[in-house]
Order: structure tokens, then sequence, then C-alpha cells
């Protein structure tokens, strides 16, 4: 008579035998991460490539498009004023200045240099009335007398409100004579950089 198999109570049925020997490690199943190149822009990537032995998952950052400076309009008042550029607009609806008034002005004085730089030559702020020399109160840092310019320049700001910013170009002639000193003589090209703080 044949004798009967016995089977392994440990065994499921159905299932599969196992490919591991025993006392043998199972194979691991998860894939090793692979090495990833960044990008280095002293280094050639074909150089950097070839020695990882993987391809560059980086590229070269973006050129940063250049800005071109912004052209503002230039004004021609009727009548033979000082041209001038609106830099900047002021409160609408607020009063604009007019001949004779008291104002509060923030202003810069600036000259052209070799190569279009600009340089400050005087700065300050200062109360004024339009159409007048004579600065009321305020403070001026600088070597020029702006009591001399100030009369004609001024004449520039009528129209302006609070919180404009308005440049005025300074032909030859129209700048200063006498107390302008060596780097501003009476035939230098300048502009008045002009804010109205406040009216009064």
């Amino acid at each position: 008579a044949a004798k009967a198999t016995k089977t392994s109570p440990k065994a499921s049925a159905g299932a599969p035998p196992s490919a591991t020997p025993p006392g043998a490690d199972a194979p691991s199943t998860a894939a090793e991460p692979k090495p990833v190149v960044r990008y280095n822009p002293l280094r050639p990537a074909a150089v950097q490539a070839a020695a990882a032995g993987v391809p560059i998952t980086a590229s070269a950052p973006a050129a940063s498009a250049k800005t071109k400076p912004v052209r503002y309009a230039v004004v021609k008042p009727p009548g033979g004023g000082l041209q001038y550029e609106e830099r900047r607009a002021g409160d609408e609806g607020g009063r604009a200045v007019k001949a004779g008034q008291e104002v509060e002005v923030k202003f810069f004085v600036r000259t052209n240099l070799a190569g279009g730089k600009e340089k400050v030559m005087e700065r300050g702020e200062v109360r004024i009335r339009v159409g007048d020399g004579e600065v009321l109160d305020g403070w001026v840092d600088g070597n020029v007398d702006m009591e001399e310019v100030l009369g004609s320049w001024s004449r520039s700001l009528i129209g302006m409100r609070r919180g404009e910013l308005r440049r005025i170009h300074i032909p030859p002639g129209k700048g200063f004579r006498e107390r302008g000193g060596d780097d501003l003589g009476e035939q230098s090209s300048l502009f008045f950089d002009a804010e109205i703080q406040k009216l009064l």
C-alpha cells in the first residue's frame, strides 16, 4: 500500500513555494535613489554630466531682462516759460499753486556730468512765495545762493498740487550768475527737481 505524504501545517493552501533558500536575506524591492547633479555655472554641463554618469536635471537660470529707463514727456508752457517734466502726480482735486502763494517745497538741483550721470549740487526744504526769490523759512544744504534763482525758477511751480513732483529744465543763461561757484556757472545746464509739500 502506498504511504500517505504529510503536508506541513505552516504551508498555506495554494501558496507558491518560496524561491529564497533558508537562511538567505530576501532581495530588496526598493529602488536605490539616483544621484542628482546640481547646475554649476562655472562648470560646463557636458563635463559635469560625464563625471556623474547621469543627465543634468536642473537648467541654468534665465538671464533677467534689462529694464529701460523711464522717459517723461517734456512740457513746453505757453509764453516761453521753463520746460518741465511731470515726474509724479499730486493730489487729485487738491488746490493748485498760484502766483504769489506761499508754499513749502522740497528740492534738488542737479547737473549733468560726463557720461550722462547726474550730480546733486544743492538740496533743501524751504518755504517761499511763488515768484519771489526770498527764502522765508527752511534749510538749504549747499554752497550756492538759491535766492538768486528762486524768483524765476519758482514760477514753474504754478499749477502744481501737494505731493506733485516736477523736473524743471534750466538752460544755460537761466541759472546762477555770481553765486553758483565754479561748478554751477552761468552757462551750466541744470535740473530743478521740486516737490510741493504744503500749500499755505
